[in-house]
């Protein structure tokens, strides 16, 4: 997945890089956002409260992502 920083979107397979790429980063970002969540919530996690608590701010990124 890491063979190629940015490949090329010409071939299927550069394609399916990209989006495994792509999917790697999302599923690690937001694993790591509701992690970080739940850890600073201690015992009882009020998930009422994500929304509030939480942003994502995505500057020079894909749009895909």
């Amino acid at each position: 997945i890491c063979y190629i920083l940015y490949p090329g979107d010409e071939s299927v397979e550069g394609k399916i890089l990209r989006l495994k790429q792509q999917y790697t980063l999302c599923s690690a970002s937001l694993q790591d956002i509701i992690a970080r969540f739940e850890r600073r919530s201690g015992d009882v996690v009020n998930w009422e409260e994500f929304p509030s608590k939480v942003a994502v701010q995505m500057n020079d990124t894909h749009p895909t992502l």
